[in-house]
């Protein structure tokens, strides 16, 4: 990556990353190439034993977060699940597949006495006005009907484009296919596209292609 270049760009790119996104695990630094501006800055770390899929015991796995700050590692394992999981969907926003360039602005939804099931974890606010903003959601194994509502909530306040991050990678396309139905039942007024992801925040490189694997890593609908 371009900001490799000097020592001094990489971390104040990892700065930027954990300024914007709170924590990350360092296999997403190392995807990133950024573990060793870390070590350089000596970040604090901390390690947790996390369930990656609410639902499956099978999926815990120890993760090890970095943080900017050594309190922001002291929220519980699963709110540094939560951000890590949010930050995939920068990552993927900024680095990867949805790389975007031009004026807009990440941030966290702060709640401030507000319920999370009608606020997303992030938004991306583009400019001028909000055309073309972005709901951005990281989803450990929702059921389906609280995806739903949740995504018919965002819509209803009038984002125009859902990011959804789910840690469960056969329902990348069963969520494409929920959220194309309620478009098509005009339960999501304002929406034109949504990208559903993988977010794998537990491996160094979950994204590469394996023969026997079909399921998809990110599907996209656009409706207008």
């Amino acid at each position: 990556m371009d900001y490799l270049s000097h020592p001094a760009k990489t971390k104040a790119e990892l700065r930027r990353l954990l300024t914007t996104c709170r924590a990350v695990t360092v296999h997403q630094l190392r995807r990133l190439e950024l573990e060793q501006a870390a070590e350089w800055l000596q970040l604090p770390r901390a390690t947790y034993s996390c369930r990656t899929r609410a639902t499956q015991q099978e999926s815990t796995r120890n993760l090890e977060f970095v943080a900017l700050e050594e309190e922001v590692l002291r929220h519980a394992p699963r709110d540094l699940m939560h951000l890590a999981g949010t930050a995939e969907a920068y990552i993927w926003h900024r680095y990867g597949a949805g790389r975007e360039t031009g004026a807009h602005r990440w941030s966290l939804v702060e709640l401030a006495g507000h319920s999370r099931d009608r606020l997303p974890d992030a938004e991306i606010l583009r400019r001028p006005g909000r055309r073309r903003d972005s709901a951005v959601e990281f989803d450990a194994g929702y059921a389906p009907a609280k995806a739903r509502l949740k995504a018919q909530a965002f819509a209803g306040q009038g984002y125009n484009h859902l990011l959804w991050a789910t840690t469960v990678q056969g329902r990348v396309k069963s969520l494409a296919e929920d959220f194309s139905v309620l478009y098509s039942l005009g339960k999501l007024p304002n929406i034109r596209r949504v990208d559903v992801i993988w977010a794998n925040i537990w491996e160094d490189a979950p994204y590469r292609a394996r023969p026997r694997c079909h399921k998809a890593v990110h599907i996209s609908r656009v409706f207008d």
